[in-house]
């Protein structure tokens, strides 16, 4: 469906460029340089409708080439801007959407394409003790939400939407307050993805029942994202409530289908 549109704004932009170009400045520039060169004015005022006329003649059928191919130049190149400007604007809308909506609403409505729970950052609440292993957890759910349309990651809650708030991941840290939660997020997705996609990335905090909790925005990438594990990189999209690893063949193909829309 989405490719359809496409094409029908391609071939919207390429004709009304076609028709300004062939239509209008092909006439106009003709009739302008005959002003330019004709220095007697009344001569020029009664020319001017023959003028016309001629820029649609056959003999003009050269120039009328380089305006049709120039205004569909211009048109294709119009229509591929106005598609990715309509894209770019929608991922916006959505993501002030998501930005906008109440954080309790969110944990109330449970896991989805766009949300995901998870009980902490660093901090095994089974084991009682730092676990690495989880900072691999919380990369993957962002690089998930980078390669797809984006989405919010919210830590302090775990999978029924219980509070669980993130003391425990405090009291892992140097600084153990929100500065040294915010520092250790950026640092995970430094080391497990890379600091470029910092920028994608925000760290917000809430209370609820007394509880702190913290929620990771994050935004669409344009550049394909990997998870940096044991020497490898490894590609992750998010679908429905879970994110899931892709293989080679399944991340080209993934990737060529999502630059093609």
């Amino acid at each position: 469906m989405n490719n359809i549109k496409n094409i029908r704004i391609l071939i919207t932009h390429l004709i009304v460029w076609v028709v300004i170009f062939y239509f209008l400045l092909h006439p106009l520039l003709m009739a302008l340089n005959a002003k330019i060169t004709n220095q007697n004015d009344n001569a020029f005022k009664d020319d001017i409708t023959d003028l016309i006329f001629q820029a649609f003649s056959f003999k003009m059928l050269p120039m009328t080439y380089v305006f049709i191919i120039t205004g569909s130049s211009i048109g294709i190149i119009s229509g591929i801007f106005w598609i990715y400007f309509i894209k770019n604007k929608k991922q916006i809308l959505f993501q002030n959407e998501i930005l906008s909506t109440d954080i309790q609403s969110l944990i109330n409505s449970g896991e989805s394409s766009y949300v995901e729970f998870k009980s902490s950052i660093r901090y095994d609440i089974k084991k009682h003790q730092v676990n690495t292993l989880l900072e691999e957890v919380i990369g993957k759910v962002i690089v998930g939400f980078l390669n797809s349309k984006g989405g919010k990651l919210i830590v302090g809650v775990d999978d029924s939407g219980e509070i669980l708030g993130i003391d425990g991941d405090y009291n892992t840290l140097k600084q153990k307050n929100k500065d040294g939660f915010e520092q250790k997020i950026y640092d995970i997705i430094n080391h497990k993805i890379g600091s470029e996609y910092t920028q994608y990335c925000k760290v917000i905090f809430h209370e609820i029942n007394g509880k702190e909790i913290s929620a990771i925005q994050v935004s669409n990438s344009h550049n394909p994202a990997y998870l940096k594990k044991n020497g490898e990189t490894i590609f992750y999209v998010r679908m429905g409530n879970s994110t899931r690893k892709l293989s080679v063949k399944e991340t080209v193909d993934y990737i060529n289908l999502k630059h093609k829309y």
